[in-house]
């Protein structure tokens, strides 16, 4: 059946009205990409097929916000990274006294079922997870498991997927140029796609660190 929320840069009207919060995302071009930041809660999707490009730093400002207005000490769950976290950098990186939850080896459906529970939990400042595959259902239910949350989720997808629609609040496109990173913004409530460079060294981490 035809389902016309699903025609890509079409929105419904309530899309557009201004958003209750946002939470800066540390670099000024993507707040102004975004409307003024990371809208909060939400389900951000970021798609990429290259790992150690500054990935991960993308989303350091988001997790300092996130963790700052958690009850200490914040929980962040991981979930299949490509590289296991090194308890040192998360600690250089002001990471050290948040609890960090891993999970590794884990096959897609069973990165997706335990990323909503963790979302509907409520107890998370965020949950990171990376999956190969995640249908339409999948994706709206983890947007909805956030729903009403002071959580956010980051999913992290191949960039084959870029041409499907997904319900997922923010959909980001991820490559390496030169020393900085291409941004593609997919998806936004309210604005155009369009693209950006960011330059991510400040936020840098340990090689072992999923980045």
């Amino acid at each position: 059946m035809f389902d016309p929320l699903q025609i890509p840069n079409v929105w419904r009207a309530q899309s557009l009205t201004a958003r209750s919060s946002v939470l800066p995302t540390g670099f000024d071009s993507l707040n102004a990409a975004l409307g003024g930041g990371w809208p909060s809660p939400a389900l951000l999707e970021i798609l990429t097929d290259v790992y150690g490009i500054g990935e991960l730093q993308l989303v350091l400002p988001l997790l300092h916000a996130l963790t700052r207005r958690s009850p200490k000490p914040a929980l962040i769950v991981w979930l299949n990274p490509p590289y296991e976290p090194n308890a040192v950098a998360l600690a250089q990186h002001g990471f050290g006294e948040c609890r960090h939850w891993l999970a590794m080896g884990l096959a897609a459906p069973d990165v997706l079922w335990s990323m909503e529970q963790a979302l509907k939990a409520g107890a998370c400042a965020a949950v990171l997870a990376w999956a190969s595959q995640a249908d339409t259902t999948s994706l709206r239910r983890l947007k909805l498991a956030v729903t009403g949350t002071q959580s956010h989720g980051v999913l992290y997808r191949p960039a084959a997927v870029a041409p499907q629609s997904s319900p997922a609040h923010i959909r980001l496109q991820l490559s390496a140029r030169d020393t900085q990173l291409q941004v593609k913004v997919l998806k936004v409530p309210g604005r155009k796609p369009c693209e950006l460079t960011l330059d991510v060294d400040s936020y840098r981490l340990h090689p072992t660190v999923p980045r």
